[in-house]
């Protein structure tokens, strides 16, 4: 469902929309979508799986980037890591032994958190991670002056 839901709020935004930004020091439409395509990666590598973004993307899309980019890729090649890495992600998680996603997750920025298990995080990463950022292309939608999805 967020797989379709990330395609839907693209429906009318093109490149000339990547630096689009809802408000003063939010997230831009490219970095949204950078930011999810590493995120499956993430799950990815809990999985085991390798990375279907290039590994400079982690530096412009990953925690502490500013969120505002000037250059970079666009959105055919965005979307594309995106449903190369749910794909991959989905395929893996239908194969998976519960015992993986059971063992602990051994983060420790996470430590403190109700998040124990492998597949905590992994149940993280799709569903409220996911739909926090969804929300902001549908945001950036709204400021691009298309209509919302709903």
């Amino acid at each position: 469902m967020n797989l379709e839901q990330i395609h839907g709020l693209l429906n009318g935004l093109n490149d000339s929309h990547l630096t689009t930004c809802p408000y003063k020091g939010g997230h831009d439409v490219r970095w949204v979508l950078g930011h999810l395509a590493i995120s499956m990666d993430f799950a990815a590598s809990i999985l085991g799986l390798p990375n279907a973004s290039p590994e400079e993307w982690n530096k412009l899309f990953g925690p502490g980037a500013s969120g505002q980019t000037t250059s970079g890729p666009n959105i055919a090649e965005l979307v594309s890591v995106i449903d190369r890495g749910h794909a991959q992600v989905a395929t893996a998680l239908s194969k998976a032994d519960p015992a993986l996603l059971e063992q602990p997750h051994g983060m420790d920025f996470l430590a403190k958190s109700p998040l124990k298990s492998k597949g905590d995080v992994l149940g993280l990463l799709l569903t409220n991670h996911e739909s926090y950022h969804i929300a902001q292309l549908s945001a950036c939608r709204c400021v691009a002056g298309l209509k919302p999805l709903f």
